[in-house]
């Protein structure tokens, strides 16, 4: 009779199980069991084929969905809730207010803040870390030894690569992905069905738009903005307080400076340099291994050729051509619609006025001037203190 009495009762596996302790008010499911050692805290709840591992703890008012798995010293806050055909591996910790969807898993050594939900489907690997507050959503991925930071939040279908970290108040919008070993910084967004690839880091307060992509082994710094349908290109640095124009691409191994801009549907060949407070205006094109420095413009429409420089305080015009391998001095102006050949130069502080054109292997030397609608022509020079030609 007593055998019999043992079988029937909802707790008959517990009571088959040494020093296992269940609470106040708490419900044991169907043919759930409780290891060795394990605790479940007053007003809980373990569903139907559920099973927590030895040395196991389930905080007070928590739950475990029907079909789920707490594995060895592994501890659920108060207030949790772990959804059906879920598992939480051995040394892991679900915090307080935490919620574990659906068919979901939290990996070994891993914990997950209090007041965070991870989402149906989603995985959190080995020794990762939810911070409070934050949010994994359906079908996302948060690799081994990462972290996704406090009031952060890794949208669906979205993916952060191992040893990667998602800081303070960031948030990855669904469909994203963050490469092995990469870095988005506090308060900093990546958007939907963007990449951010391996080894590269997007800084606090920045933003990377829709549909763009940070390549490998590249930063986006601080306050900075990669605007929709843009590349940054492997090995390359988007400087703090810059923006990179939708639809515009960062050549590889290239740096945009400090407070630059790069427009709309504009283009920084592979090696090139936009330096610190200069503008590359909207449909613009700097070349490969070309340099615009600082506090320079290179306007609406305009292409700064291969090799080329254009120097401090210097703007190239709306329309205007850098032909390659050319120079333009410190404090230089080309005007509208002007033309400057390949291996020629525009000396400091000096101005070709607009529908002008420099030829070949010409130059203009210091404080010079050639005047709207002239031509200098291939091999020649214009000398310093020149008026119009």
């Amino acid at each position: 009779m007593t055998v019999r009495l043992l079988r029937l009762c909802p707790h008959y596996v517990f009571l088959t199980q040494r020093d296992s302790d269940t609470g106040p008010d708490s419900e044991d499911g169907h043919e759930s069991e409780a290891g060795h050692d394990s605790e479940a805290g007053p007003d809980s709840e373990a569903g139907p084929d559920s099973e927590a591992g030895p040395d196991s703890e389930a905080g007070p008012d928590s739950e475990a969905g029907p079909d789920s798995e707490a594995g060895p010293d592994s501890e659920a806050g108060p207030d949790s809730e772990a959804g059906p055909h879920s598992e939480a591996g051995p040394d892991s910790e679900p915090g307080p207010d935490t919620e574990v969807g659906p068919d979901s898993e939290v990996g070994n050594d891993s914990e997950v803040g209090p007041g965070s939900e991870a989402g149906p489907d989603s995985e959190a690997g080995p020794d990762s870390e939810a911070g409070p507050a934050s949010e994994d959503g359906p079908d996302s991925e948060v690799s081994t030894d990462s972290v996704v930071g406090p009031d952060s939040g890794v949208g669906p279908n979205s993916e952060v690569g191992p040893n990667s970290e998602a800081g303070p108040d960031s948030e990855a919008g669904p469909d994203t992905e963050a490469g092995p070993d990469s870095e988005a910084g506090p308060d900093s967004e990546v958007s939907t069905d963007s990449v951010v690839g391996p080894d590269s880091e997007v800084g606090p307060d920045s933003e990377v738009s829709t549909d763009s992509v940070v390549g490998p082994d590249s930063e986006v710094g601080p306050d900075s903005e990669v605007s929709s349908d843009s590349v940054v290109s492997p090995d390359s640095e988007v400087g703090p307080d810059t923006g990179v124009g939708p639809n515009s691409e960062v050549g590889p191994n290239s740096e945009a400076g400090p407070d630059t801009e790069a427009g709309p549907d504009s283009e920084a060949g592979p090696d090139s340099e936009v330096s610190t407070d200069s503008v590359v205006g909207p449909d613009s094109e700097v070349g490969p291994d070309s340099e615009v420095s600082s506090d320079s413009v290179v306007g609406p429409d305009s292409e700064v050729g291969p090799d080329t420089g254009v120097s401090p305080n210097s703007e190239v015009g709306p329309n205007s051509e850098a032909g390659p391998d050319t120079e333009a001095g410190p404090d230089s102006e080309a005007g509208s619609d002007s033309e400057a050949g390949s291996d020629s130069e525009v000396g400091p502080d000096s101005e070709a006025g607009p529908d002008s054109e420099v030829g070949p292997h010409s130059e203009s030397g210091p404080d010079s001037e050639a005047g709207p609608d002239s031509e200098a022509g291939p091999n020649t020079e214009v000398g310093s203190t020149s008026g119009p030609l």
